[in-house]
């Protein structure tokens, strides 16, 4: 197994075994139905997509928030408002990724509750997406992009829609 996919799978271990330890950062502005990391964010302590950002094992470092108020992708009536966050590599700016890409967890949360997730997926590649299909239209949500390979500093670009 390639070490890029033991990393994968060690964080996605931990992750479940140990909860979810995130700290709370100052306070998103929910955008109506679009973020995107080209816009002007607050990026806080932890990460900056357009600058670099540095990768931890656990995600607790090296991860930023898109926030947006959901009401622009309704799927039905029934099954509420599609949610997708897609989170695409710029540049590797210290540190090599293999073939496979790097690894990535993506977290969708309701307004600021880190402690019940709605989704969290860590995820392989270059470019990959998160889509939670049960949004509240007029909710408000956060994706959480953390970069979950040690020592590897990143530039990404990512959007957040629903």
């Amino acid at each position: 197994m390639k070490r890029r996919t033991t990393v994968c799978i060690a964080a996605l271990t931990a992750t479940l075994v140990l909860g979810f330890q995130v700290n709370h950062v100052k306070a998103s502005v929910f955008r109506p139905c679009h973020d995107d990391s080209n816009l002007p964010h607050h990026w806080g302590s932890h990460g900056d997509p357009n600058k670099g950002f540095v990768g931890a094992e656990n995600g607790d470092h090296g991860y930023y928030y898109l926030s947006i108020e959901a009401g622009c992708q309704a799927s039905g009536l029934l099954t509420g408002d599609r949610l997708v966050g897609h989170v695409h590599l710029n540049r590797v700016v210290s540190g090599s990724i293999d073939a496979d890409g790097m690894c990535w967890r993506l977290d969708i949360d309701h307004k600021y509750d880190h402690k019940h997730k709605l989704l969290v997926a860590v995820l392989m590649g270059t470019s990959v997406s998160l889509t939670y299909s049960r949004g509240i239209l007029g909710q408000d949500y956060r994706l959480r992009v953390a970069n979950l390979e040690p020592g590897l500093i990143v530039t990404d670009h990512s959007t957040f829609d629903g």
